[in-house]
């Protein structure tokens, strides 16, 4: 047994004596045809050599920066700019939300190329670059002529960018020796909210008399309610003023207007028959107050005599007036008793007069029917 395991083992050495250079032959070959640098020379582990760019290569890369810039110096708008003007434009057009000041930045670079700039300005208003259209406006109340307050205006009526409407008005405004062209009063008319009011400010600044058509216009045939309540708001002014001109005329509107659909133009129209408190003005409303037929509107011109007493802290409903008002108490029309009652009330407290028990009672029942809320009619709230 042990002769014959020793017999196995011998023929194993003896195979794997002569097998082993056979097996070994291939792998010794290949490596002897590869040639491997001293490790000295071997460049970093992973680094690769890159081939170097020829000299027409390099040429190329330093002219494409040059052919890049030629592009962006043409604008959608502008195109090719053909001056100095349009190439700041151009540059600032660049920037999709400048800061305030690279606005100023800009600004005072177009100011110091000169009042040649306007021209450039005014093709810049039709820019669909909102910023660009900005400082546009805001060059041009340096560079332009008063009639370019209309173009202004024509522009403010549909750049859609709230900051953009008010530099157009500013600038409008500055143009045009301190008041808005009559044109302006048809952005009362306008569908946004921001932009009506915006324009409403700037009138009340000075309104002129070359507003009151456009005003009386709106006042009648405004689209909106609030277009036409702000038309009864700046129409005021004109009875404010004392404008003898036109007074009667604005008169007669507001007092058509207290027949308006809409309840805050009615109350608004009341209102501006406020005006100074003049003798002649009371004594106009009070004769509307006598003769009117109609309920609503008597009640509205009972509501502005009441506002006037306000305004002058003293008791100057007449006689006549306040009969009229005792008579309207117990009035089925809650609006036409309210005021009535409201109007006797402030009449009494500036009154020496003693009261009356049972006119008391009527009066007090009128005001809490008035107000108590157990039946709705438009003027409640």
């Amino acid at each position: 047994m042990v002769n014959a395991l020793k017999q196995s083992l011998f023929l194993m050495r003896f195979l794997l004596a002569f097998l082993l250079p056979i097996l070994l032959a291939p792998f010794v070959s290949a490596q002897e045809g590869v040639e491997l640098p001293p490790r000295k020379d071997r460049g970093a582990r992973g680094g690769l050599e890159i081939p170097k760019p020829t000299v027409e290569q390099e040429a190329e890369k330093k002219e494409a920066p040059d052919a890049s810039s030629a592009e962006k110096s043409i604008s959608d708008f502008w195109g090719q700019p053909t001056g100095k003007a349009e190439s700041v434009f151009v540059r600032y057009e660049k920037i999709e939300k400048p800061s305030r000041d690279q606005e100023r930045d800009f600004l005072i670079k177009l100011r110091g190329l000169g009042l040649g700039c306007r021209g450039t300005a005014l093709r810049a208003l039709s820019s669909p670059h909102p910023p660009s259209v900005v400082l546009a406006a805001h060059l041009l109340e340096w560079v332009g002529d008063p009639d370019d307050a209309w173009m202004l205006i024509e522009t403010a009526s549909g750049v859609g960018v709230m900051e953009a409407v008010t530099a157009f008005l500013e600038t409008a405004l500055r143009l045009n020796g301190g008041w808005l062209p009559a044109r302006a009063v048809r952005l009362l008319d306008h569908p946004t909210r921001s932009v009506r009011a915006s324009t409403e400010s700037r009138l009340n600044r000075n309104l002129h008399s070359e507003h009151r058509v456009p005003l009386l216009q709106l006042l009648v045939y405004g689209r909106q309610a609030d277009t036409r309540l702000r038309a009864a708001r700046l129409l005021g002014m004109y009875l404010d003023r004392n404008q003898g001109a036109f007074y009667e005329e604005v008169q007669s509107a507001l007092l058509a207007a207290l027949t308006d659909s809409s309840v805050p133009v009615a109350f608004q129209a009341a209102e501006s028959l406020v005006s100074d408190g003049r003798a002649e003005a009371i004594a106009w409303l009070e004769g509307k107050i006598l003769a009117a037929e109609d309920a609503v509107s008597c009640s509205y011109l009972l509501f502005s005599l009441v506002r006037h007493q306000q305004l002058a802290e003293a008791q100057i409903a007449s006689s006549e007036v306040l009969d009229r008002a005792r008579a309207n108490l117990e009035s089925p029309n809650l609006f036409l008793s309210g005021c009535s009652g409201v109007l006797l009330a402030e009449s009494w407290f500036r009154s020496s007069a003693p009261g009356d028990a049972l006119m008391d009672r009527r009066l007090a029942f009128a005001l809490v029917r008035a107000v108590g809320g157990l039946q709705f009619y438009p003027q409640y709230s």
